[in-house]
């Protein structure tokens, strides 16, 4: 059986880490549990960027960032597309 679940919300809610927590306690029971995350990285208070992780491996890598020299552009960010087919597509 499987189960796609797509969870929105405003920035800074908690979705993330409300899909992690979810996440932990199937996998505690022994259900295999795959998918991604992205949350933002951040310098001081300002975000430069978004982390992604998948949830069957806990890998991280960065989704997008403001420094990134290459990769496609969404508003002041560059979609660093080697971590988004290791880890979001993989």
């Amino acid at each position: 059986m499987s189960l796609c679940v797509f969870l929105t919300g405003v920035p800074g809610v908690g979705k993330s880490t409300l899909v992690r927590k979810v996440a932990e306690m199937i996998q505690q029971r022994s259900v295999k549990v795959g998918g991604m995350t992205s949350g933002d990285l951040r310098s001081g208070t300002a975000r430069v960027g978004f982390e992604i992780r998948n949830l069957l491996t806990g890998e991280t890598g960065v989704l997008a960032h403001v420094s990134q020299a290459t990769g496609p552009r969404i508003g002041g960010y560059r979609v660093r597309s080697e971590d988004l087919d290791r880890i979001g597509a993989g």
